[in-house]
Parts: structure tokens; sequence; C-alpha cells
């Protein structure tokens, strides 16, 4: 039996390592968060206490980062991926008016 390839399995981790991290820690932040909340919440007579405060903060900030950072990561790297593929497509000779399609075009070789 071959072992399989690990180098897609990498590349593909090392895409989805940091949102992967950040939406557990997040989903382990909002349980402490509930689970503080029914202890020192709004209705407890001591009031919220600093814990119950740091850690909604931190889930605060893990949530702007999973709406607002994440997508931004994510939308910078199709973009750099599709600049570099058509710059590529360009490098190599792009759309060539060559052959039949360049006929239908009315342009020819002969011509000019």
């Amino acid at each position: 039996m071959k072992r399989p390839d690990t180098t897609q399995l990498r590349t593909v981790w090392r895409l989805i390592r940091i949102p992967t991290l950040l939406v557990a820690l997040y989903l382990a932040l909002r349980l402490i968060l509930a689970a503080l909340s029914q202890r020192h919440g709004f209705g407890s007579p001591d009031g919220m206490g600093l814990s119950y405060l740091t850690v909604a903060g931190l889930a605060l900030a893990l949530r702007i980062a999973l709406l607002v950072i994440v997508p931004a990561v994510i939308t910078y790297r199709i973009a750099a991926w599709a600049v570099t593929r058509v710059a590529r497509w360009i490098e190599g000779g792009g759309f060539r008016r060559s052959g039949a399609g360049s006929k239908l075009l009315g342009h020819s070789r002969f011509t000019t």
C-alpha cells in the first residue's frame, strides 16, 4: 500500500488553520461566557464581575476577527491568486489571434 501524499493535506491545513483555531476558541469562550452569565450575569446581586467582563471582551474581539479580518484575508488571497494567474496568462501570450477563430473576427495572418 502506498503512503498518501501529505503535501496537499499540509497546503489545505495551512489555509484553514488559523480560522479553525479562532472558531474553536470562540466557541469555547461562548461556553465559558454562558456559565459565567448564569452565576454573575445581569440578574446577580453582586453584579458583573471582572472575569465576566474579561471573557465578554475576548469573545467580542474574536467575533470581530471572525467577521471582519478572516474574510478580508481570504478575499486578499483570492485576489492575489487571480492577479497572479492573469499575469502569468498575459506573460505566456494570452489570447492570440491566429487560426480559425481569427478568420471569424475578420483578421488574417496575411493582412496587416
